[in-house]
């Protein structure tokens, strides 16, 4: 029997909200809960981000498919590094992520 595929994989949409990404455990842990449901885990650093987009673990859809949308963008950039932003925007940018980022 398996699981019922939490509403973010259905729509090939994830939404984060940004009020609560406050460092990088914040983001990973915002990012694994929308894409795979509360208590959901698609990984906690950025080589674990890149298996999850890149390793085929959406069964129906490839990750080029997958839209985010990181709500009040500004509030999480005041509290992460530019760097880390960087990386993670090259991450969804490599496995043809597309990523629309939105102020508050």
């Amino acid at each position: 029997m398996h699981a019922a595929k939490p509403q973010a994989v259905r729509n090939k949409q994830v939404v984060l909200d940004g009020r609560f990404i406050r460092n990088k455990q914040a983001f990973y842990c915002e990012f694994s809960e929308q894409l795979c449901g509360v208590g959901g885990y698609a990984g906690y650093n950025l080589d674990a981000l890149e298996d999850c987009l890149s390793g085929g673990w959406f069964a129906d859809f490839s990750a080029s498919e997958l839209q985010v949308t990181w709500q009040h963008f500004t509030k999480s950039q005041q509290h992460l590094s530019q760097v880390f932003i960087g990386h993670i925007r090259d991450v969804f940018q490599s496995n043809g992520v597309t990523l629309v980022l939105e102020a508050d």
